[in-house]
Parts: structure tokens; sequence; C-alpha cells
């Protein structure tokens, strides 16, 4: 994976994500770097349970994590790209009409914001935890 000049998709106390290219497909995927510095014995023993946790897990509406390395004090994880951005992010965009529709704005422009679509992003965040409930897997 290749992970020179690709952009930040995000920035956590202990971690950044960026985007990484696959050198030979082209594939591109999300590259959380994790610095390992500082952190304390028992966050380090929580941080590798969650990453055993997610290589398990195998569902389309859960980001898959492909491929896990440390390098230079860092721990790298290699997960699959989510383009749509985040749930919250999309929410914020929700403009509410005097007429009582609802719309989001987009890249391409203004959408309705219907019930088919509302129950389509509800099914599939239930699906998820349905899933990791099953396994006995709280989030």
């Amino acid at each position: 994976v290749d992970l020179g000049d690709s952009g930040v998709l995000g920035v956590g106390t202990f971690s950044t994500v960026r985007v990484g290219t696959h050198r030979l497909s082209g594939l591109r995927y999300a590259i959380k770097a994790i610095s390992l510095r500082g952190m304390t014995a028992q966050t380090l023993v929580r941080l590798r349970r969650e990453i055993q946790v997610l290589r398990s897990l195998s569902n389309p509406n859960i980001i898959r994590l492909f491929e896990i390395f440390e390098e230079g004090g860092h721990l790298y994880m290699v997960m699959e790209m989510c383009t749509g951005g985040e749930l919250w992010h999309f929410l914020q965009r929700v403009e509410i009409h005097p007429n009582g529709e609802k719309y989001f704005m987009t890249e391409r422009g203004r959408v309705r914001l219907d019930e088919r679509k509302v129950s389509a992003i509800v099914r599939q965040i239930l699906d998820a935890v349905a899933y990791c409930h099953d396994r006995h897997i709280a989030h």
C-alpha cells in the first residue's frame, strides 16, 4: 500500500486516518496510523482486543479490516474506504423547508430526504448492530 501524498481523512487523539492506494490495483484504502508512544499498557491491551474483534467481522454494513502492521512506533490498520462520509456529517447537512420537506446537500446538489432513504439508512445500522449483538459484541 502506498502512503505517499495521500490526503488526511481524519485526526484523533492517538491516530490519523489517511487515504492509501494499492500500487498494482489502484484500489484506495483508509489507513489508520495509531501512535503507540505514550499509550498505557491497559490502552494497548484494549486496542489489541478491538483489533481482534474487527478482524472477526464480515458484514456489508461494517467497515472491513484488511491488514495490520507495526512500523516506527505506529500501528497501521488498512481498512475499507468508505467515501460516503460519516452519518453525523450527513445529518448536519439536512435542511427542513417551510413545507416540511427535508433535503440534504450532496456534491450534485440538493436531494430530497424521503421515508425510503431514511428507512434504508436505519435498516443498514440495525443490520450492523444485530450482526454484532449476535456475536456478543456491544458497540
